[in-house]
């Protein structure tokens, strides 16, 4: 599926709280209009539940750690791109 795809799900969901942060679904061009800025999150932040990550989620992703942020729960594929 490339990011191009216009069947891709563009949602995506954001847990901030006591219990810890986490997002959800689809991080991409498509939806870092709903994302939070990195400044809102604080500590680490699961993304074992991302469905899709494009270069453009990647790059919101990069900016998080850039922010202190840990990521925590990528899988290989999505490690990868961040790491490019």
């Amino acid at each position: 599926m490339s990011s191009g795809d216009p069947n891709v799900s563009a949602a995506v969901s954001v847990r901030q709280g006591p219990d810890g942060n986490g997002i959800s679904g689809t991080v991409s061009v498509w939806t870092l209009g709903q994302l939070p800025a990195p400044e809102a999150f604080a500590g680490r932040v699961r993304l074992d539940d991302v469905g899709f990550l494009d270069t453009a989620g990647a790059w919101y992703l990069l900016r998080l750690r850039a922010a202190g942020v840990v990521l925590e729960g990528l899988s290989p594929a999505h490690a990868q791109l961040v790491a490019a």
